[in-house]
């Protein structure tokens, strides 16, 4: 039987039919080759102003891919048109100082009756709005039963001009296991990791770089990368923390260390060499590894964090007001990623490689100081062969191995931490305004009364039913219960009232802390903790072994000094009862199960 052709056909649609669309979210991104959401306010109103001058736009391209039951349109080309449109319905900003008016739309009228929306003021007049949801857009619809050909027309499109970066355009569609780890990685230290690859157009604003005027995205001075100056934001943007990942992960796989540039990065990616070399065969052998498919890539990224975490032990060290060029002697505000690279592998080959623990942050800060190593460093962006880099890196190994002056112990004999890394709890965040079903906010484990000292079985039962429905609606996912996080601006009045902590904001999270509960409960927060730990593992209404496993998941999250509780909502082949009952998440309410054949259908029984 012949393939069925892929088919191509172009459809015009009103700004209100494309709305309606999102809203029933109709359209997915694929994060394994979209960029972030990258535009300015700036760069948004001029699209909306086109649109109210009956300029034609460029036509958006989306896949109709027949065999995905996520999303009925895949995003190729017009994201950040589309997002633009979008937001600005929505009120998030203006055009001219006006904002759209809610009442022009019916759906928006809805929305805004329903609380969901918010009208701003002053409002754009109601024929301007009408005229901008009446424009209608050319929307290509490319039909396809092959996801690779998905990832080929995306590239295809954007391989010229400058509408991506070289580093964007090698990791769309790359099937290489270095381009899944780079990303990974790259998410989870920006804090924008979501687990899936596709994601509702909706959430791609929680996973974006905030522009300045967004305050869903995530804050540029709050990426590691910006926040030590290691990037700026531009090459962030332009997804230059990937590529210098990329590097360092290239060193973590070979010894000597290859050299950085053009050829090592699309050779790791599987992306054919456009300057006619041949790749090192060390490439492709390491490819072709049958290890990545049984748990290679787990163990890459597991070493790659790890170490990650220890170099965040050092630069804690390196005080408020000096960040990553200052201490190594770089003046000027120019990137420096090959400085870190260095940097990195020396501390992961200590770590890692040599297996010894990090033992005194302070003193292998001081030894980076103006550390002449640093000095020997190539000028400019072209290649950097590998005998100079390796030459770097043990300078640096033998000088931070003071700091480094007792041996690792092994996983199984090295108490389980309690509490998150920053690159952790960054994560949670992003999958809780992603995935809102699988994710609960609490502000505390007592009722929010003056004088309330005992943790209530009624508070803390509704919790744990929180937790297996959880597990039930996402039991190859799991999710989790934060505690510490006012879920509404009455809560967080509330506790300042009781209290007098006001709540520290985080992208949108409310964050109260819960130190104040053991302060009133009379007790060390690590009392507080145990105590918490001991009516999760002792709960009669849990099966003892998913209690167990709730218990020795939970985690302590800190952010500006303020303690969390993240207990997690484990992944599960069976479900789960909470005193002889089957619960769900229904949107972000917990309910009873009521047709318990279906829901069984949902697990591997």
């Amino acid at each position: 039987m012949a393939e069925k052709a892929n088919q191509l056909g172009v459809k015009s649609k009103t700004i209100e039919s494309v709305y309606r669309e999102f809203t029933a979210s109709a359209y997915g991104v694929n994060r394994r080759y979209q960029r972030k959401l990258v535009w300015t306010v700036e760069e948004k109103e001029r699209l909306i102003d086109s649109i109210i001058n009956q300029y034609p736009l460029p036509q958006f391209l989306v896949a109709e891919d027949v065999t995905s039951r996520d999303y009925q349109f895949e995003i190729i080309d017009g994201m950040q048109r589309m997002n633009a449109i979008v937001a600005f319905i929505e009120n998030e900003y203006p055009l001219r100082g006006e904002y759209f008016d809610l009442e022009s739309l019916a759906i928006t009228k809805e929305k805004k009756d329903e609380g969901t929306l918010v009208q701003r003021k002053p409002i754009l007049s109601r024929a301007e709005s009408v005229k901008i949801a009446t424009y209608e857009i050319a929307q290509s619809v490319y039909r396809t039963d092959h996801s690779s050909s998905i990832e080929e027309v995306f590239r295809r499109i954007n391989s010229s001009g400058q509408k991506l970066s070289s580093q964007d355009l090698r990791q769309a569609g790359s099937t290489s296991p270095i381009a899944d780890i780079v990303r990974e990685i790259a998410s989870r230290i920006r804090g924008d990791h979501s687990t899936s690859d596709v994601v509702d157009l909706a959430g791609m604003k929680a996973l974006s770089i905030a522009s300045n005027n967004n305050e869903y995205g995530i804050k540029p001075e709050e990426i590691f990368w910006v926040r030590q100056a290691v990037l700026n934001r531009a090459n962030v943007r332009t997804s230059g923390d990937e590529q210098l990942i990329l590097d360092i992960v290239a060193d973590m796989l070979f010894d000597p260390v290859p050299s950085t540039g053009t050829s090592t990065r699309n050779a790791l990616f599987g992306v054919e060499s456009f300057d006619g070399r041949s790749a090192d065969a060390r490439f492709s052998a390491l490819l072709k590894d049958p290890a990545w498919h049984s748990g290679k890539k787990r163990t890459l990224v597991d070493d790659f964090m790890q170490t990650f975490d220890k170099v965040l032990e050092i630069v804690a060290e390196f005080g408020e007001d000096s960040r990553f060029p200052k201490v190594i002697g770089q003046k000027g505000n120019n990137p420096v990623p090959r400085y870190f690279e260095v940097f990195f592998v020396a501390v992961w080959r200590l770590y890692s490689v040599e297996r010894l623990e990090l033992t005194n942050p302070a003193a292998a800060a001081d030894q980076l100081r103006l550390h002449p190593a640093f000095k020997s460093m190539p000028g400019g962006g072209g290649e950097w062969p590998s005998a100079d880099k390796e030459a770097i890196i043990k300078k640096l190994c033998r000088s931070l191995k003071v700091a480094f002056d007792a041996p690792r112990l092994a996983e199984n004999a090295r108490p389980r931490t309690s509490v998150m890394s920053n690159s952790e709890f960054a994560s949670t965040v992003s999958e809780v305004l992603l995935e809102s079903s699988a994710y609960e906010m609490k502000q505390g484990l007592l009722r929010l009364e003056s004088g309330a000292s005992v943790i209530t079985s009624t508070l803390f039962d509704r919790i744990l039913r929180t937790v297996t429905a959880i597990s039930n609606s996402f039991p190859k996912q799991g999710g989790h219960v934060l505690i510490g996080v006012a879920d509404s601006d009455s809560d967080a009045d509330r506790v300042y009232e009781i209290y007098g902590v006001s709540p520290i904001i985080y992208r949108t999270l409310r964050i109260v802390g819960v130190e104040r509960e053991a302060d009133a409960m009379g007790v060390s927060f690590d009392e507080y903790w145990d105590a918490v730990i001991r009516k999760i593992s002792m709960s009669s209404k849990l099966d003892s072994s998913y209690a167990k496993r709730v218990a020795k998941s939970a985690r302590v999250a800190v952010h500006e000094g303020r303690k969390m509780l993240v207990i997690d909502a484990p992944t599960t082949r069976d479900p789960v009862a909470f005193d002889g009952k089957y619960f769900e998440r229904i949107g972000t309410s917990t309910e009873e199960v009521k047709d318990l054949i279906a829901f069984g259908r949902g697990f591997d029984l």
